[in-house]
C-alpha cells in the first residue's frame, strides 16, 4: 500500500504544494537572516578592530607622554639641585653631605649573585667646586668598580684637575668649562649627555645579555657662584646617566607593569633620543651614544654598520619615517606612526613625545630635551584586536551553525507535517476513485440504484473499504478506463 501512496500523483503534487507554500519562505529568510547576521557582524568586527587598534596607539603615544613629562620633572629638579649647590659654602663637608643626601633607585638583576635587586645610587658621579680659572678645588666622586653600578662608594676625591682643558674631564665630550664661562648669576647650563661607548659583544643587552657591561655616561649641569657679588667659581654636577635610562629601561608597553629586564629581540620597548637624534637611553647599551676610547664619537647605525648607535637622523637608509620624525617633532609635540617599515624587521608601530624641557643652549628648541620613543612590533599591538576577533568570528559561526540547526528541524517538521496533510486530503479522493472503479468493474442492480438516488449507500457497499492489496483484473473496453490517482 506504501508503494501505492508513493506513486500517486496526486499525492505528490499536494506535497509539493503544501512545501512550497510552508517550507519556501522559511528558507529564503531564513538564508536571508543569516547573510545579513554574518555581513553585519564581519562589519562590526572591522568597525570594533579599528577602534581597538586606534585605542592601543593612543595607549603608546599616553606612555610616551608620561615617560616625557617624568623626565622633564627629573632635570628640573636636578636644574634646582645645581642652584641649590651654589648657595652653600663650597667645602668638603658640605659637598659630601650634599652628595649622601640626593640618591636613586635602580632596579636590576646582580650578575655576582643573580637576583633581583632594588639599589640606592648617587644621583651624581661627581660634585664639584671649580674655581675661576677652571681648577677643581673640592671634589665629590661616586667611585664605582665592576660590575657597575653595584659596587659605588662616595669619597672625597684627591684627583684634583684643571677642567680648563677639556681632556681632563673623567667624562669627555664638550668644552664644559668654556661654556660656564658665559653665564651669569642664576643661570644654568646643562650639557648633552657624554659617555664612554659600550662595544656590543661586551655591552648589557636586557635579557639578550643580562650580565653585560652597562653604559656609564654623564650629563653636566653647572652654574656661577657669587659671593658679594663677586665671582667665587662654578658649582658643578656630573649626573649620573642610568638614572635617565631607568625611565625607560623597565617599560614593556605590550604589558601593564614593569619588568626588571626586558627582551630587545622582541622589539617592545621604548627609548630616548637627545635634541640630535642619537640614543641617550635604550635596552641595548651599545645603541647608546658615546665616545671610543681615542674620545672620537661610536659610529652610527648605517647600512655598513646596521648594529651601530641608534641615530634617527642617520637611519633615512633603513626608512625615511625616522629622520622625518625629528622634524615633525618639532612641529607637533608628540603622535604615532601606525606602521613603519624596514627591511630587515618586522612592520613597527611607533609613539614619540617630545621632552619638555627646554634649558639653553642645547635645549632650547622645538625638540626641548630629546624625544621618548616607544616601539612595538605591530602583530603584538594587534594582539587584543585579533583575540577579540577570532572570539567574536567564532560567535557567530556558533550562532548560524545553531541558527541552521534550528531551521533544519523547523524543515523536518513543516516536511512531515506536509505529509500528514496531504494524506488525510488524498485519502478521501482515492477512496472515491476505487469506489468508482469497483463499481465499474462490478456494477449495480436496479435496488442499488434507486437507493443511491434517494441519498443513502446500498446494502453491499455501506460498509466497504478500498481493498488493501492489487484490484482483481477485468477486461472492459479502454474508453471505460478511469484515469489513475
Amino acid at each position: 500500500m506504501l508503494a501505492r501512496w508513493l506513486r500517486s500523483r496526486l499525492l505528490m503534487i499536494v506535497v509539493v504544494a503544501l512545501l512550497s507554500i510552508g517550507l519556501l519562505p522559511l528558507l529564503l529568510l531564513g538564508g536571508l537572516g543569516i547573510r545579513t547576521y554574518e555581513a553585519r557582524s564581519l562589519e562590526t568586527i572591522d568597525q570594533t578592530s579599528d577602534l581597538l587598534n586606534e585605542a592601543a596607539l593612543q595607549d603608546l603615544q599616553a606612555r610616551s607622554s608620561e615617560v616625557a613629562f617624568q623626565v622633564a620633572r627629573f632635570m628640573e629638579l636636578r636644574e634646582r639641585d645645581v642652584l641649590n649647590l651654589a648657595s652653600f659654602i663650597p667645602d668638603e663637608n658640605n659637598y659630601l653631605e650634599f652628595a649622601e643626601a640626593r640618591q636613586g633607585i635602580v632596579w636590576a638583576v646582580d650578575p655576582r649573585t643573580e637576583e633581583e635587586t632594588l639599589l640606592s645610587l648617587s644621583l651624581y658621579r661627581q660634585v664639584v667646586f671649580l674655581n675661576r680659572d677652571g681648577m677643581e678645588r673640592v671634589k665629590v666622586e661616586n667611585v664605582c668598580f665592576p660590575p657597575y653600578p653595584f659596587d659605588c662608594v662616595l669619597e672625597l676625591s684627591q684627583d684634583l684637575r684643571d677642567v680648563s682643558d677639556p681632556a681632563s674631564l673623567s667624562f669627555p665630550g664638550e668644552d664644559l668649562f668654556a661654556q660656564l664661562r658665559q653665564l651669569t648669576e642664576g643661570e644654568v647650563y646643562v650639557s648633552l649627555p657624554t659617555g664612554n661607548y659600550v662595544p656590543l659583544s661586551q655591552a648589557y643587552g636586557g635579557q639578550r645579555n643580562r650580565f653585560g657591561a652597562r653604559y656609564e655616561g654623564v650629563v653636566w649641569l653647572g652654574t656661577p657662584i657669587y659671593v658679594g657679588g663677586q665671582l667665587l667659581g662654578y658649582g658643578v654636577l656630573a649626573l649620573d646617566q642610568t638614572h635617565l635610562i631607568e625611565f625607560v629601561a623597565h617599560l614593556d608597553p605590550t604589558g601593564d607593569r614593569p619588568v626588571v629586564e626586558l627582551a630587545p629581540q622582541l622589539g617592545n620597548f621604548a627609548y630616548v633620543l637627545n635634541p640630535q637624534g642619537a640614543a641617550l637611553a635604550h635596552v641595548e647599551h651599545s645603541r647608546i651614544a658615546g665616545r671610543m676610547s681615542d674620545g672620537s664619537p661610536a659610529p652610527a647605525i648605517s647600512a655598513e654598520n646596521p648594529l651601530g648607535v641608534i641615530d634617527f637622523s642617520a637611519m633615512g637608509f633603513l626608512n625615511p619615517t625616522f629622520p622625518n620624525l625629528l622634524q615633525r617633532a618639532e612641529r607637533q609635540p608628540s603622535g604615532v606612526l601606525g606602521r613603519v617599515e624596514t627591511p630587515s624587521e618586522a612592520p613597527r608601530s611607533l609613539a614619540y613625545a617630545i621632552i619638555p624641557y627646554y634649558t639653553g643652549p642645547n635645549y632650547d628648541t622645538n625638540r626641548g630635551f630629546g624625544v621618548v620613543v616607544t616601539s612595538v612590533d605591530s602583530g603584538a599591538l594587534n594582539v587584543g584586536t585579533d583575540l577579540f576577533t577570532t572570539r567574536v568570528r567564532n560567535d557567530v559561526q556558533a550562532l548560524i551553525a545553531q541558527f541552521g540547526g534550528t531551521i533544519g528541524l523547523v524543515t523536518l517538521l513543516i516536511v512531515g507535517f506536509a505529509l500528514f496533510m496531504a494524506v488525510r486530503v488524498v485519502a478521501p479522493v482515492r477512496s472515491v476513485t476505487h469506489y468508482a472503479q469497483k463499481l465499474e468493474q462490478d456494477g449495480l442492480d436496479a435496488a442499488e440504484i434507486a437507493e443511491l438516488r434517494a441519498g443513502g449507500a446500498t446494502p453491499r457497499w455501506r460498509n466497504w473499504r478500498a481493498p488493501s492489496g492489487p484490484w482483481p483484473k477485468r477486461s472492459r473496453p479502454a474508453s471505460a478506463k478511469l484515469p489513475s490517482c
